[in-house]
């Protein structure tokens, strides 16, 4: 028996007597019946004053509907739970009324008993659809919730996204004109303090002979630094020109550039096979021409520099990872990304040369060429620099 709530019952029944009796039995069980219809028009008008929580619908009726399209038509305008109870019981009434998919169905003459199971599991059943129901609903309004603060976190990351793009693309663009109008006024002061130097020199004192070294050394100085940034500038201002290029010639070429360097420190280069690729030849030759020069001034003291360069092709997204190895100084695994930025030096200049620009430069050539440079080592035993090509 459901004895939690008093629950209400509409009875659908043109016998009165019938109707009646199963008023009796259901208030019995302590349900209330709100109302007895004799006729399906009757019976939608008032399911839908009462609003019941059950109806018993018999299948014969007075007037234009019978139960079966009563109940269809109840059922989907309210989605009250319908029990059948009818005399009929053959095979094409129960097809019938089995396609309105009723919460039971009871041939006359019943017991009370049965009445009391039927109406318990109706109760039941349709309480646990209106749950799942419910807890659907919810579900569904949850995503859609949640979908939409993504699409709006989606979209204020974009605009942040293409902000913060069109920022870096007004800062090169400054630092481009910036170090290009700052070119001219230095070499002016460099070609005077030369003509200095070159005219007056014996005329000046110690001191100032010692002031005019450093104004020269700070002017050379200051320009490496404008052409590591227009060129830094230049990668992302200009449009590149690729072409295939054959990294194996690119590394030879490298080589004879910096042979003299090569021969002073007595390093060994070791290439591999290297792959061909699609590629800004003069981008890719400034890359391996700036790791292969860190790899020479970054070397031990009374050590030979061994430099290995290895390819190897990724056999799922025939991508390519090329190394740059060496057995140089190396540095703490911490800084394996700070080695990257703009103006960074793990050294003082005094220690070594450079304008701290070589290694971002690299990272942003291989940004380029949609791929990635990073880095990898540890202090006195060496460095290796990866760049991942993605395949073409």
């Amino acid at each position: 028996m459901l004895r939690d709530v008093t629950l209400s019952v509409l009875v659908v029944d043109d016998e009165i007597i019938i109707a009646r009796n199963l008023e009796q039995i259901l208030e019995r069980m302590g349900l209330k019946v709100v109302d007895i219809a004799c006729s399906g028009e009757e019976a939608i008008e008032l399911a839908h004053k009462f609003k019941p929580d059950l109806i018993y619908m018999d299948i014969r009726l007075n007037g234009d509907l019978d139960g079966i399209e009563t109940a269809q038509i109840i059922s989907d305008e309210l989605n009250i739970p319908v029990i059948f109870l009818t005399a009929y019981a053959d095979e094409q009434t129960l097809t019938r009324a089995k396609d309105t998919a009723p919460y039971g169905y009871l041939v006359k003459p019943v017991s009370e008993r049965d009445i009391q199971i039927i109406t318990n599991v109706a109760i039941g059943r349709h309480r646990t659809e209106m749950k799942l129901r419910l807890a659907k609903r919810q579900l569904q309004e949850a995503n859609e919730n949640l979908e939409a603060q993504v699409q709006a976190r989606t979209a204020k990351l974009a605009t942040q996204i293409e902000l913060l793009a069109s920022a870096n693309k007004q800062l090169e663009q400054f630092a481009f004109i910036a170090s290009h109008d700052l070119k001219e006024p230095l070499r002016k002061i460099s070609t005077f303090g030369q003509m200095l130097e070159s005219s007056d020199r014996d005329n000046l004192s110690s001191q100032g002979q010692e002031y005019l070294s450093y104004m020269l050394k700070s002017g050379h100085r200051m320009q490496e630094l404008l052409d590591s940034l227009l060129l830094y500038s230049r990668l992302s201002i200009q449009k590149h020109k690729t072409q295939p290029t054959n990294l194996n010639h690119v590394v030879m070429e490298v080589c004879s550039d910096l042979e003299l360097k090569i021969t002073e420190c007595n390093a060994q280069i070791d290439a591999e096979p290297l792959p061909t690729i699609t590629a800004d030849k003069a981008q890719f030759r400034q890359l391996f021409q700036n790791l292969i020069d860190n790899s020479l001034k970054y070397r031990k003291a009374d050590v030979a520099p061994i430099i290995h360069i290895t390819a190897n092709k990724d056999p799922q997204t025939a991508g390519w990872t090329i190394d740059i190895s060496d057995n140089g100084i190396g540095f703490e695994p911490e800084y394996s990304e700070q080695v990257f930025e703009v103006f960074r030096r793990l050294h003082g200049k005094n220690e070594y040369s450079g304008t701290g620009m070589g290694l971002a430069i690299c990272r942003k050539i291989a940004e380029r060429h949609h791929g990635r440079l990073t880095a990898s080592g540890e202090a006195d035993k060496g460095a290796t620099f990866s760049i991942y090509l993605p395949a073409e």
